[in-house]
């Protein structure tokens, strides 16, 4: 009778003590705000890198990119109204956390050597004025203990994988296909 009591506990501890390590925290982490970042690599020499990132990337945002800065080897500009497309990933209304379903604003810094480009995505907030709620920080809704500790629920885990799914895509040079129509 001990053993089978025994071997209880041990599997409800096993069950229900599991903690979560997803993919979906892999380019997070908190460094005074919740920072998004990722580094690529490039063929390109510097000032094609830049040309060839405002025009693909930079100019597919709607609003607010007309604000961009760029100092020698850095670009930052700012983002509003940012539509994650949660669905096509595979999520639904219903089971995707309203984080998600919100528009994002951020500042989007991108940092090029030679080779590789690091793009930073910080001061994220979700626009909630459709609901008459105003901004509120990502960082509010996804960090507990003070900021110290991702949450863990399986919803935010969900919704921040769809958002670095987007990011990572997002700003991704190597998926543009040059025109090469020189026949």
């Amino acid at each position: 009778m001990k053993r089978v009591l025994l071997l209880l506990v041990l599997m409800s501890n096993l069950s229900f003590g599991q903690s979560i390590s997803s993919p979906s925290y892999e380019n997070w982490k908190y460094d005074d705000g919740l920072i998004w970042q990722k580094v690529y690599q490039t063929t390109l020499p510097i000032d094609e890198f830049f040309s060839t990132f405002l025009m693909h990337i930079v100019s597919t945002y709607k609003t607010g990119t007309q604000d961009y800065h760029r100092a020698e080897d850095r670009l930052t500009f700012n983002v509003y109204g940012d539509n994650v497309d949660f669905k096509s990933m595979g999520g639904s209304r219903g089971s995707t956390a309203l984080f998600v379903q919100y528009p994002m604003n951020y500042l989007v810094v991108v940092d090029v050597k030679e080779g590789r480009y690091r793009v930073t995505v910080k001061n994220i907030q979700n626009d909630l004025s459709r609901e008459n709620l105003g901004l509120t920080e990502l960082d509010e809704v996804v960090m507990k203990k003070k900021n110290t500790q991702f949450s863990k629920s399986l919803i935010t885990v969900k919704g921040m994988g769809y958002i670095n799914q987007h990011f990572s895509g997002k700003f991704d040079l190597s998926s543009i296909k040059e025109d090469n129509d020189d026949w």
